[in-house]
């Protein structure tokens, strides 16, 4: 799957996480061979502020630039 661009879909869920944790974020790519949206990432997190998605973000950019090279 690799590809110039790439759309990305967001989805969280609250209701099925560990007690400790807030939400469970899942990351999906699109693949326009089979047409379907695939999960790449599934993040827990402990809340939900501008903080803690900018460090998923950030580690998600840096697992993918380190799988692309």
């Amino acid at each position: 799957m690799r590809q110039q661009r790439a759309s990305l879909l967001f989805d969280a869920t609250y209701k099925c996480v560990p007690v400790q944790f807030y939400q469970l974020v899942v990351i999906m790519i699109y693949d326009s061979i089979s047409d379907l949206y695939l999960p790449v990432f599934y993040v827990l997190t402990t809340g939900k502020t501008n903080d803690i998605y900018e460090h998923l973000l950030h580690f998600v950019f840096i697992a993918t630039k380190r799988n692309s090279s």
